[in-house]
């Protein structure tokens, strides 16, 4: 997911002429008659006129289109069922399934109390609540629960459109809308959208995002509200789902390298940031403590066959689940839903595949860190920094996850 951006920067460097000739087209079909006087402002292209009457913006139709390809990419989920963990977190869950009634106890509990009670439960609300909502107007209907899926990856799509286009500070419509594409119809995604389970995943990435065009909102204006409301959205992200944990990481790069136009108020969002998380790591622990649900436990070897491997082998293994995660953006198949024992098969530091990750990789980071040194403002450079600080949660190189 954070990788397209990567795809979406390489595009810019292509698109950047097809941009600027729009833009001219923009300047002369808006161009003034002789009676008014000539305003020689360039104006970005989500001006609010798409020609000589006033209309929807660019930046709007775009978002549009956006959305409409969403539900049209993945409209033939909606007849599909219940499936895999979507039976845990709706079709037997006996919390979700009071309906309203149940709300306030699923802020209150852990994630799979509903279901089964575990020693080492996590905290993630939130998509829980909305199977609430659902279960109270629709039942045990599944259609609904898929079409909601589909409503919040559109959200997802047009709110990543929209960071885009705010990072190139407007002036990059055609660039912002090619890279949301791109998002929309990476088939990697298809797992995500079509299992109402991952309700939790799609919540997290769309608050996520909302609270970066929040905080870059904040940044141009200086608006306290627009602060407040993004540590809001960022904290709804979290108990969506706890991956968004990297952006203690990814916002001080945005803002005080990139988006820096205040260096006060850039320490102010990453300040606000850190609050959301505190308030999230704090909330989780005396919820999971109340209900003996926060032990540690060793991971099982059926859900990870690196536990019981050696560093020497899991270093390099690490390493190839690394690759394959890049070259999944440029080649999303063969996809599989459940990477289980030897779906991977151990590697050792020869194998090709390795040595050709670790070079890709050593590419990638030293052309972020010398683009930072020449041009601190380097889209491309930030697409790699944010694509290896999200990608770090998943590929057991310093965390060594059970699923």
């Amino acid at each position: 997911m954070s990788g397209l951006l990567v795809e979406t920067y390489k595009i810019a460097y292509f698109t950047r002429s097809i941009s600027q000739v729009m833009s001219k087209q923009q300047q002369s079909k808006g161009k003034p008659q002789a009676t008014q006087p000539v305003n020689t402002k360039t104006e970005p292209l989500q001006a609010t006129q798409t020609g000589p009457k006033a209309g929807l913006s660019h930046f709007t139709i775009l978002s549009l289109v956006l959305a409409a390809l969403s539900f049209v990419l993945y409209f033939n989920s909606l007849q599909n069922g219940f499936v895999m963990d979507d039976v845990i977190m709706v079709k037997e869950n006996t919390i979700v399934a009071k309906g309203f009634a149940g709300i306030m106890e699923l802020l209150a509990t852990p994630h799979m109390r509903g279901y089964l009670i575990i020693p080492n439960d996590t905290y993630r609300p939130l998509s829980l609540v909305m199977f609430a909502i659902e279960h109270e107007f629709f039942g045990l209907n599944p259609a609904p629960y898929h079409f909601f899926n589909i409503v919040v990856f559109a959200g997802c799509v047009v709110l990543f459109f929209s960071f885009l286009h705010r990072f190139f500070d407007g002036q990059k419509i055609i660039v912002a809308f090619i890279g949301a594409f791109l998002f929309a119809i990476h088939p990697t995604h298809t797992e995500v959208v079509a299992n109402i389970k991952s309700r939790d995943e799609l919540l997290c990435f769309f608050f996520a995002f909302m609270s970066l065009n929040i905080f870059m909102k904040y940044m141009k204006e200086g608006k306290i509200q627009h602060l407040l409301i993004g540590i809001f959205t960022l904290y709804l992200s979290f108990i969506s789902k706890e991956n968004v944990i990297t952006f203690i990481g990814v916002v001080p790069v945005l803002f005080f390298l990139f988006k820096n136009d205040s260096k006060q108020r850039a320490l102010f969002i990453t300040l606000g940031t850190v609050l959301s998380t505190i308030a999230f790591i704090a909330i989780r622990a005396v919820i999971l403590a109340k209900y003996a649900a926060n032990e540690t436990r060793q991971i099982e070897f059926i859900d990870n066959a690196l536990t019981q491997a050696s560093l020497m082998t899991r270093i390099p293994t690490s390493i190839e689940i690394s690759g394959r995660y890049l070259l999944l953006l440029f080649k999303p198949f063969p996809l599989i839903c459940n990477y289980s024992f030897n779906a991977i098969p151990d590697a050792p530091f020869t194998k090709i595949s390795v040595i050709a990750t670790i070079i890709a990789y050593g590419f990638m980071i030293w052309y972020a860190v010398t683009r930072l040194i020449k041009n601190n403002k380097d889209p491309l450079a930030f697409a790699i920094l944010f694509y290896l600080a999200t990608i770090a949660l998943f590929n057991n190189m310093f965390i060594l996850i059970g699923a």
